[in-house]
């Protein structure tokens, strides 16, 4: 019998969002999130991954943190970074690729993901399947938004999605 727990290295930084905690398996990020305090950063990844040994790990997370800040700062479109989803559902997984695929600089609704994935009366469950994104923003789903075009709620705040999205509008050019 294997005793030996699951490995994630994890680092926290400073970002223009605030305080970012970026968590990673061998396999692929697993987990990105932001508060004003990192301690509680960290203790989000302890409750979240109770059953695994949690190691902070700043030069190797280096890439991944590298990636996101040039992202952050409007200098990046796009991630490669692989990915570690394994406690995702299988809606949760159609939800998060329909995110993937809207484009740098664009927002849809909640409604347009839902009719994306087949499931047009599955607002609320799109909503919740964003609400469960634990590598938002790589994921994108500050990029979904009410019918109206108004913000919703973010994981991490409003005034963070809010962010985001002028970031993106102002980085990306006018077509």
């Amino acid at each position: 019998m294997n005793d030996e727990k699951p490995l994630i290295h994890y680092a926290c930084t400073t970002t223009p969002l605030g305080p970012m905690l970026v968590a990673a398996t061998p396999r692929g990020l697993c987990r990105i999130a932001f508060d004003d305090d990192m301690s509680v950063l960290v203790g989000i990844l302890n409750a979240d991954f109770p059953k695994t040994m949690r190691i902070e790990s700043p030069t190797a997370l280096a890439p991944f943190i590298a990636q996101i800040d040039a992202w952050l700062h409007g200098r990046r479109q796009h991630f490669e970074l692989p990915l570690d989803l394994v406690v995702a559902t299988p809606f949760q997984r159609r939800v998060w690729n329909a995110l993937q695929n809207i484009p740098y600089g664009e927002t849809r609704s909640y409604t347009q993901i839902a009719q994306t994935i087949g499931a047009p009366r599955a607002v609320r469950a799109v909503a919740n399947a964003c609400g469960a994104n634990p590598v938002a923003p790589v994921i994108p789903c500050h990029r979904v938004v009410q019918k109206n075009g108004a913000l919703a709620g973010y994981r991490w705040g409003v005034q963070r999605k809010a962010a985001l999205l002028d970031m993106e509008a102002h980085a990306h050019p006018a077509i």
